[in-house]
């Protein structure tokens, strides 16, 4: 096990855009197309990708194959500390027939992945996933023996990159609250992860956190709210990210902007 890699999985920890050219390097150490880290959610996650494979992992999320794939819940089912392969929780034959394999992997040339899933404090869960060529073969022992020796240090790194963003924008709340703002922290999905005081005390008056995401208990206007998340997620800014609630008794009207956090930001 090279020494400048676990040098590197523990800069990146504490520098979330270095994590993208680690995972490249960690694919190319292991021969695979691509590997990503993905946090796990109840209802939504935030995945970090090597560009060689972004499009198609993208695609994958977009799918929601991560809520119906057979590999994800066997891997989830065994919870074993150490890589797996796809060898190590089907047999040959089903995985050859494995629906999502089939349907998404097999037609680009893919097939074979490794994988391992770490638990945090937090209730979350990260996966960290490598997958590779179908005509190079399965992972073999020695290539999860190397996977392995690797796991403790990315585990770590993966847990402190997670309560880094979290404390960052647990930050950008409070701040927001000292200038009197009412201010929440949305995934991708919409979902509602964390506010500050002054947007919880408008919960549920105002605002209704569902686990299929945040709306607005003014029902007229979250088509609109809906559309400017989908707008702002897919960069698209010809879409408003500000949105107006009308007054209501006791109420002034007011105006919900949204601030899309992309690239290091987002990290």
């Amino acid at each position: 096990m090279a020494e400048d890699i676990v040098e590197r999985i523990y800069e990146a920890a504490v520098m979330p855009e270095l994590w993208e050219p680690l995972l490249s390097t960690i694919s190319d150490m292991m021969r695979a197309e691509g590997a990503l880290l993905f946090v796990a959610r109840a209802s939504s996650g935030q995945v970090v990708v090597s560009p060689k494979i972004r499009d198609l992992a993208n695609g994958y999320f977009e799918r929601g194959y991560q809520y119906t794939d057979e590999r994800t819940r066997r891997l989830f089912e065994r919870g074993e500390a150490g890589f797996l392969t796809d060898l190590d929780v089907f047999t040959y034959d089903e995985w050859l027939h494995d629906p999502i394999r089939k349907a998404y992997w097999e037609p680009v040339g893919l097939g074979w992945g490794i994988a391992t899933q770490i638990g945090l404090p937090s209730g979350e869960n990260i996966i960290i996933h490598a997958e590779r060529l179908e005509k190079i073969g399965p992972f073999d022992k020695v290539e999860t023996a190397t996977m392995n020796a690797l796991r403790p240090h990315l585990a770590r790194a993966a847990l402190m990159s997670a309560r880094l963003a979290f404390e960052k924008t647990k930050a950008a709340m409070m701040a927001l609250e000292m200038v009197g703002l009412p201010a929440a922290a949305l995934d991708r999905h919409g979902v509602l992860y964390l506010a500050n005081g002054l947007f919880n005390q408008m919960v549920p008056a105002v605002f209704v956190d569902l686990p299929s995401g945040m709306r607005v208990s003014e029902t007229s206007v979250n088509v609109a709210l809906t559309s400017a998340i989908e707008a702002a997620v897919s960069g698209r800014y010809s879409t408003p990210y500000s949105v107006p609630l009308p007054a209501r008794e006791g109420r002034p009207p007011m105006i919900v902007h949204l601030l899309p956090v992309m690239g290091a930001a987002n990290d």
